[in-house]
């Protein structure tokens, strides 16, 4: 792989006693005949030089967009950073007056001086630190070439390439946002392990080729957006629903809602109640529309938390819910290493900070009463409960069927895509069937009546497209909403014709 050069020395490996070649690199021919150069650089993450190789291969390449902008967390750290925030909502209050609304100046105003804020400071600092990083390179360098015994040389050294690996560990702490969970611990400093995760994560969502449900193949950055977004436009159009047969479900003897219970639904959010979604939120999630996570709700909680009141009362009892705020953007997992078709990823729905707080009030509101409203032997949802309950249960049927010598039969029943086969017509009714208010019911229906959603592929994102039916995977209130809507086939269920022999 050397050129070949008897005027040029380099060693890849600086010990106290001395430097050495000790890192063979041994490449095809075809790569030899492809290789455009070759040199040694610093490595602030090794005592061995790094060996850089400069290839050409003719290979396809898929260019990626930016994708989203998401909030840089660690600028939260700095404590000069959280004052210049604080002085700046004082100002920013003042506008408040301009806008329709508090929602519309919050959203419209607030929401984009601190996107600006947070993008320049990053800026300046990432400046600084490149200026200083290249300072800290030539440094080595320099120190490499000057006639020094290999004792200070070593030492030298290793106290540089400390402060690299020091200068560039807050800058990328946001690479802790692209990293699966099982990969890191709350409060853990990045390191080159998660870089390396983050690059094959991006690497394994890039999308090549795609086939649609007409076997049409999609190569181009452009053709593999539209079949994604012509898919999803008919997945989630609006589902005609049978009113005369989707009332029979419905007079089944359903719960109704606590006596009472639908003026708690209704009652003014309280402090508390945001401080409790806002905790319940892990931190360094992606962020959906709007970028803003809620590691900022959390550090500028004193500052913010009165304007937040009056924001979050606006949206749940004038129902002054803002369209941006419902768009959401979905990313599509593979749900395998090799996925061909577009029904081999799942859709996942990132939304917007301030809907998932407000769906997790109203999540939280009616896990209260949920355990009155639908049958005992339903788990989900239930506080209290949980899905080794239902374990529970199946184990001690099986367990008095041994005993009393009885036939059992134990089904197992996987509903394919079950969140995005929900009507919503149908949905608004089970909530009435309930005894749910028309008032309750109604902040419910602004949260889907003018949804909207973005496909975000490759890091580029398609034209917004409506979402008319499904519940979205992704939204804290989903999981709430399926169970009230099987309620009423949970019953049916319950009720089999019995044999004379059972």
């Amino acid at each position: 792989m050397w050129n070949a050069s008897t005027n040029m020395q380099a060693y890849t490996h600086y010990t106290p006693t001395g430097a050495a070649r000790l890192d063979r690199i041994y490449a095809t021919e075809n790569i030899l005949n492809n290789k455009q150069g070759i040199e040694t650089i610093a490595a602030a993450f090794t005592d061995h030089m790094a060996v850089l190789a400069r290839i050409n291969l003719l290979i396809p390449f898929i260019h990626r967009g930016r994708g989203r902008w998401s909030m840089n967390t660690s600028l939260l750290d700095d404590k000069q950073f959280r004052d210049a925030i604080k002085m700046k909502w004082s100002e920013w209050k003042k506008h408040i007056r301009r806008y329709p609304s508090i929602v519309h100046w919050w959203d419209q105003y607030v929401k984009r001086n601190v996107k600006y804020m947070f993008i320049r400071e990053g800026t300046e600092r990432k400046s600084d630190r490149n200026r200083m990083e290249n300072f800290y390179y030539a440094a080595i360098y320099d120190i490499i070439q000057e006639s020094v015994s290999y004792t200070q040389k070593i030492a030298t050294l290793k106290k540089l390439r400390a402060k690299i690996i020091r200068l560039n560990g807050t800058f990328h702490q946001r690479t802790m946002l692209d990293t699966e969970e099982f990969d890191k611990t709350l409060g853990e400093t990045p390191s080159l392990h998660h870089i390396i995760k983050s690059r094959k994560r991006q690497t394994s969502r890039t999308i090549r080729r795609i086939s649609d449900e007409h076997a049409r193949i999609y190569s181009t950055s452009t053709g593999i957006r539209q079949a994604f977004k012509m898919h999803f436009n008919e997945k989630f159009k609006a589902l005609q629903t049978d009113v005369t047969k989707a009332q029979q479900p419905l007079n089944c003897e359903l719960r109704e809602i606590p006596v009472g219970s639908n003026e708690t639904l209704e009652a003014p959010i309280t402090l508390s109640e945001i401080r409790s979604a806002i905790d319940k939120g892990k931190s360094h999630k992606a962020p959906g529309n709007g970028g803003i996570g809620l590691e900022f709700y959390k550090s500028e909680w004193e500052t913010i938390k009165t304007d937040l009141l009056q924001i979050f009362n606006s949206m749940y009892i004038d129902g002054t819910i803002l369209e941006n705020q419902l768009k959401g953007i979905i990313v599509c997992i593979p749900k395998h290493a090799h996925p061909v078709t577009i029904a081999d990823y799942r859709p996942l729905t990132l939304m917007n900070t301030d809907y998932k707080i407000l769906t997790r009030i109203i999540a939280a509101r009616l896990r209260q009463v949920l355990a009155d409203m639908i049958h005992p032997h339903q788990y989900c949802g239930i506080p209290g409960k949980s899905v080794f309950d239902a374990v529970a249960d199946v184990r001690d049927a099986i367990a008095q069927a041994e005993i009393f010598q009885k036939p059992l039969c134990i089904l197992s029943i996987d509903f394919s895509a079950a969140f995005d086969k929900i009507s919503h017509e149908y949905l608004y009714m089970v909530l009435e069937a309930h005894g749910i208010s028309a008032s309750f019911r109604r902040k419910i229906t602004r949260l889907y009546e003018h949804a909207t959603s973005e496909i975000q592929i490759n890091g580029f994102r398609t034209d917004t497209i409506p979402i008319k039916s499904s519940i979205r995977q992704g939204c804290p209130l989903s999981m709430i909403l399926y169970v009230l809507s099987e309620s009423s086939n949970t019953i049916l269920r319950e009720k089999p014709q019995r044999h004379q022999d059972m």
